[in-house]
């Protein structure tokens, strides 16, 4: 039985559990800034990634109208060199579509460390 913080096991012996209240609700406090953080920071990590699609885009556009524009100009050497940005390109879409299915599956955690600016991602076990 409690009453005021005090509980009373029917013997003698009173301990005062206040201090211990206390420090769960901090802990829960702390837990729920902490989910409440980690989902903005996710979300934030999804927008960014998504506003680096765009330049993909722009590199891959590029890269289409320079081959069609300029093959006879620039040779094999500068159509091979074409190719290695479009697969560069298409290894990096790739990235980030592989790193947003994680995220949105939660096997990664955006978070930072306390009294560090960065953010950093955190692959979690399955």
């Amino acid at each position: 039985m409690y009453r005021s913080g005090i509980r009373w096991s029917g013997d003698p012996t009173v301990s005062d559990i206040t201090a211990n209240q206390l420090s769960l609700q901090r802990i829960e406090q702390t837990n729920l800034n902490l989910r409440l953080s980690n989902n903005n920071l996710q979300q934030i990590a999804y927008v960014a990634s998504h506003d680096l699609q765009e330049p993909l885009r722009k590199i891959q556009q590029f890269g289409d109208l320079l081959q069609a524009e300029f093959a006879p100009l620039i040779g094999e050497n500068g159509a091979d060199m074409i190719r290695r940005i479009a697969q560069l390109r298409q290894l990096f879409k790739n990235l980030l579509s592989n790193a947003l299915k994680l995220l949105q599956a939660g096997y990664i955690t955006a978070t930072s460390r306390p009294g560090q600016d960065a953010t950093f991602f955190v692959c979690l076990p399955a």
